[in-house]
């Protein structure tokens, strides 16, 4: 039994009236529908509302569930300190636990001891208090579940939605899913993250696909792109989705607009009927065939880092280049500056290598490389064998660094930095999602080089980068 509505909210602060005050009038259009979906889940009656939020506690590996009777929070760091107390549906935190700990589910629970970890002192966030706001208007007195979202796959934060249907159903519960998401914040010169063009290009491809169920499309959405788009809607969109798992979704646009150069849609999405084929069925089958398309079209060098890990993960031993030349033959075998880069589900995986050749062949830094990325890079855990279908590699060709005098000859579509002292360095490759300008592809390389600012002694060198895929 699918949720009784699935709903998409946007959750801006000033969107509520007594802390937007005068502002709150620019979003009238939002606010109207915000209500008016609140209206419609109210006279639904259900038992349990689950708000997923993009603003809790986000773990890489793990979709959050937040434990405790009652849940609180205010909007404190937005100048009000109205508190909130809702009380949680444990039961359902219980079984939804139970069944993640059953399938090995990429879910987990907030208990006691992780808030204390964590330091948790306020359950509920603004990301899940913006849309509780409107619902507790329009009445609602039920319980809640406080889902944040996890950095995990499309199809696993899809799953977790999937397992929280089949919780709710097992109890019996009439639930209410509220997927809490901006749009882009990146579509005029006064967005958070200035204009980009692919802020508006999110937003139009967003509404197109709640207007015409596109769910794949959105769910499956590019992960550079949504970066250069400061989105942070999709993710919890896909959970939301995920819920409604195997029956035909009938969606309703109910409103959109960008007053402060960020996109707000209000939707709502009803189940109803069984699909002939089901969009889990689909994700699967469109990541397969992605997978598959980008192993047809690889580059040489990518396909030789590729089957360098390969081999390595499987075998516990390095390849040797002559074993390798049988199956892969590079253009060129020139020594060249090298990083290998990995992502898994859109996310980065590793990524290692130098501004300079380490050895006379092509060949063997590639390897090397791949087999460090994989294994060697200290923020992520060893690649493992059943991981290997689901890893994209790019392979960057350096050019030597040359030295630069001030920030002014750099450009970071074109040019990698590098920022050195004599006991710091950081490096930062050229035309990455997000890096729109020379002050946060500064910030960027300092940070990694353990630095703060640029001061004098801050040595700077630039390079290309030929990316191969």
């Amino acid at each position: 039994m699918p949720p009784v509505l699935g709903v998409l909210l946007p959750h801006p602060p000033v969107i509520i009236p007594r802390i937007g005050q005068d502002e709150a009038s620019e979003a009238q259009k939002t606010i109207d529908h915000a209500r008016l979906a609140a209206k419609t889940v109210q006279s639904l009656a259900p038992d349990t509302i689950v708000v997923i939020t993009p603003h809790g506690t986000i773990f890489e590996d793990a979709v959050t569930v937040m434990s405790g009777d009652v849940l609180s929070g205010t909007f404190g760091e937005f100048g009000d300190d109205t508190p909130y107390r809702l009380d949680s549906d444990t039961e359902l935190v219980a079984r939804i636990h139970q069944l993640a700990v059953e399938t090995n589910a990429k879910l987990t629970v907030l208990d006691e001891a992780l808030k204390k970890q964590f330091q948790i002192t306020k359950e509920l966030d603004y990301g899940a208090l913006v849309p509780l706001d409107f619902m507790l208007e329009a009445g609602f007195d039920g319980t809640i579940v406080h889902v944040t979202i996890g950095l995990v796959s499309p199809l696993e934060l899809y799953q977790a939605g999937m397992l929280i249907q089949k919780a709710a159903d097992q109890l019996g519960r009439r639930i209410v899913v509220i997927a809490s998401g901006d749009n882009s914040h990146a579509l005029t010169d006064e967005s958070p993250e200035g204009a980009r063009p692919e802020g508006k290009q999110f937003d139009d491809m967003l509404v197109d696909g709640i207007r015409h169920g596109k769910w794949t499309e959105l769910i499956l959405t590019d992960r550079d792109f949504s970066e250069s788009a400061a989105e942070d809607t999709i993710l919890s969109l896909t959970i939301m989705l995920g819920c409604l798992e195997g029956s035909l979704i009938q969606p309703s646009l109910l409103s959109y607009e960008a007053p402060f150069g960020i996109g707000y849609t209000v939707a709502t999405f009803r189940g109803s009927g069984r699909s002939e084929v089901t969009l889990y069925t689909s994700l699967q089958h469109a990541i397969s065939s992605h997978i598959q398309q980008r192993r047809t079209q690889e580059s040489p060098p990518v396909k030789l880092a590729r089957l360098a890990l390969e081999y390595y993960v499987r075998h516990e031993s390095r390849p040797t280049a002559d074993k390798l030349k049988q199956l892969v033959t590079l253009d060129m075998d020139s020594p060249h500056g090298v990083f290998v880069t990995i992502k898994q589900h859109g996310y980065l995986r590793g990524c290692i290598g130098s501004t300079e050749p380490v050895s006379a062949s092509l060949y063997e830094d590639i390897i090397t490389y791949a087999i460090e990325t994989g294994t060697e890079d200290d923020r992520f855990f060893p690649v493992e064998e059943d991981e290997l279908d689901e890893l994209i590699y790019q392979v960057s060709l350096l050019s030597p660094p040359e030295p630069v005098t001030s920030p002014g000859e750099l450009d970071p579509k074109r040019y990698g930095v590098i920022v050195e002292t004599d006991e710091h360095y950081g490096l930062l490759l050229p035309d990455l999602a997000g890096v729109e300008d020379v002050q946060t592809q500064l910030a960027y390389a300092l940070e990694k080089a353990g630095l703060t600012e640029l001061t004098p002694d801050v040595r700077l060198y630039r390079f290309t980068a030929s990316e191969y895929q």
